[in-house]
C-alpha cells in the first residue's frame, strides 16, 4: 500500500474541488484510493467524500458508492464535479475496488469517464 501511496503523491495536480476550494489529483482522469477509501490531496490523506459537494455528502452517496465498489467490484454513477474554470457538471465516473491476487482488498480506481466530443 506504501507504493500506491507514493505513485499517487507524484502524479498530484490542481483542480477545482465540489466545494470551491482548490485541491490536488492524478494529471489523469483517475484517482486511486487506498482500501480504506482515503486519497493524497495536496500531501495529505483525505476521505473520498472530499471530491463531492455538500449535498452529495449529505446524501452518504461517497460511502454507498465505496460499498457498492467492495460488493460487486464496479460501480458506475454520474456525480457533480467542479471543471477547471469551477463550473459544476455532471460528470460520468466508474468506481472499481482493487483487490490481490487471495482476493484481499488493496485499494479503489476512480475513472472518469469522458464522451467521444470530450
Amino acid at each position: 500500500m506504501h507504493r500506491q501511496r507514493q505513485d499517487a503523491a507524484t502524479q498530484a495536480v490542481h483542480f477545482h474541488a465540489a466545494d470551491d476550494t482548490t485541491r490536488s489529483e492524478p494529471s489523469c482522469p483517475v484517482v486511486e484510493l487506498d482500501a480504506q477509501g482515503q486519497l493524497l490531496i495536496d500531501g495529505r490523506w483525505q476521505p473520498y467524500s472530499t471530491l463531492f459537494n455538500a449535498e452529495a455528502r449529505a446524501e452518504r452517496r461517497p460511502e454507498e458508492l465505496l460499498r457498492l465498489a467492495r460488493r460487486h467490484g464496479l460501480v458506475r454513477d454520474c456525480v457533480i464535479r467542479r471543471d477547471g474554470d469551477g463550473i459544476p457538471r455532471p460528470q460520468r465516473i466508474a468506481l472499481q475496488a482493487l483487490r490481490d491476487a487471495q482476493g484481499k482488498l488493496v485499494g479503489f480506481r476512480e475513472f472518469r469517464m469522458f464522451k467521444a466530443s470530450e
